[in-house]
């Protein structure tokens, strides 16, 4: 069968972040409280910060893989920092800040447009990300990348994370595709690899130097230069 669709991963796959600006974030976000009225210092908004990451990562400790919605998230992490009830404008703005602070430190990887522009040629392309959906959007904006694609699953927006079948399946409902006609990106074995393989859908891993490739791949390929070639040998493999 030929393939119809290839559907991606975003952060260490399509995006590098520099996640060491988190602290700027932070900082700029506390001051947007500040500015709001809102008596939150910054030491207070990083300790609820990761209090809230800690409560978010215990419910996906229990296997179902559940997500939050992205207001969800941010009333539980200004609900720990002495603001109740937040404003759905006071969110809107926290976040915009907050996300905007990473500018500096986005960036496709090398080769990712280029891929992209073939892969465009042939295929429907998609997101698939674990992530809050208005900062994924954002990040592939400023990496110059949001144009290739035309779906996208968003695990904030599903309510699921990668690797439960629910997302891929979303993606898939969404294309109007079957699994054997849909290809997956991405670099970790559990969420992108078996979670693919698990609803029949072909993965190619993109394991970056020194990263252990996963047995349960269709492919490996260490950077984005390799993919075209590697998706055409595959569907050949598939015919």
């Amino acid at each position: 069968m030929r393939f119809r669709a290839i559907l991606f991963d975003v952060h260490q796959t399509l995006i590098r972040k520099d996640y060491t600006l988190l602290s700027l974030a932070q900082r700029n976000a506390a001051a947007v409280l500040q500015e709001a009225g809102y008596d939150v210092t910054l030491e207070a908004l990083t300790s609820a910060w990761e209090q809230n990451r800690r409560q978010v990562g215990a419910r996906l400790a229990n296997g179902r893989h559940d997500e939050v919605e992205f207001y969800t998230w941010y009333e539980s992490l200004l609900g720990l920092a002495g603001i109740p009830r937040a404003p759905v404008e006071l969110i809107d703005r926290f976040n915009d800040v907050f996300a905007s602070s990473f500018a500096g430190g986005i960036a496709a990887f090398p080769g990712a447009p280029e891929a992209l522009t073939e892969l465009r040629r042939r295929y429907t392309l998609g997101i698939i990300s674990n992530s809050l959906g208005r900062n994924t959007r954002f990040d592939l904006r400023i990496a110059g990348l949001y144009d290739y694609f035309t779906h996208f699953s968003i695990s904030s927006e599903i309510g699921k994370r990668k690797p439960h079948p629910a997302i891929f399946q979303s993606a898939l409902d969404g294309l109007g595709m079957t699994a054997a006609a849909a290809v997956m990106v991405g670099d970790h074995p559990g969420e992108d690899v078996r979670g693919a393989r698990q609803v029949g859908m072909t993965a190619i891993q993109v394991a970056a130097p020194g990263t252990e490739a996963s047995p349960e791949a269709d492919a490996v390929i260490h950077d984005l230069s390799r993919l075209v070639l590697v998706v055409e040998r595959l569907e050949d493999a598939h015919s």
